[in-house]
């Protein structure tokens, strides 16, 4: 299997590709979106697009990055990413918005399309991610789609909070929003 194209009601994620350098820069290269190391320069960014390209070929069947496309407008507007976890054994939820994609929903939309993959598709068994402690939208993004605190962590350096759902927990929020529909 490789990484499939999922679709929303408004977003479609599909795997990165070369020829997505310049919108992986947008992305990359704005220093209020990746704070912590953005890529300064288109070919900085070049560089980071490969080495994820090839991160990705390395991983299980079905994990990688998305690039997340606006479906109306076809424009990418962030990425989000599920990808063996360098913390622990469980599976890493990762997303990033393009600024313009700020407070639109298209996080939680995103992430919760890559949850059902996980949880559906592959069977994971639990999803993590890493939030830093200051990244507010980002805590009410894991909020929404179901992840619980679980504790502090050091990450890269930063105070983090690890946040974590695993796929029972995610069967019964799917039973409980079904029912409440």
């Amino acid at each position: 299997m490789t990484l499939p194209t999922l679709l929303t009601g408004r977003l479609r994620l599909r795997a990165w590709t070369e020829g997505d350098a310049g919108a992986f820069h947008e992305l990359w290269g704005d220093p209020r979106v990746i704070w912590w190391g953005h890529t300064a320069t288109p070919e900085a960014s070049l560089r980071k697009l490969a080495e994820v390209l090839a991160r990705c070929a390395t991983m299980p069947e079905g994990l990688g990055w998305w690039a997340v496309e606006a479906r109306d407008t076809r424009r990418v507007v962030g990425n989000i990413v599920l990808q063996p976890a360098s913390y622990d054994d469980t599976t890493e939820l990762g997303y990033h918005l393009a600024r313009d994609g700020w407070g639109r929903g298209y996080a939680t939309e995103a992430a919760r399309a890559a949850l059902c993959h996980g949880f559906s598709t592959l069977r994971l068994p639990v999803v993590s991610a890493v939030v830093h402690v200051d990244n507010h939208a980002s805590h009410r993004v894991a909020a929404r789609v179901g992840l619980r605190a679980s504790g502090p962590i050091t990450y890269n350096g930063m105070p983090h909070v690890l946040y974590e759902l695993s796929r029972e927990e995610a069967l019964a929020l799917d039973g409980a929003a079904s029912a409440a529909t």
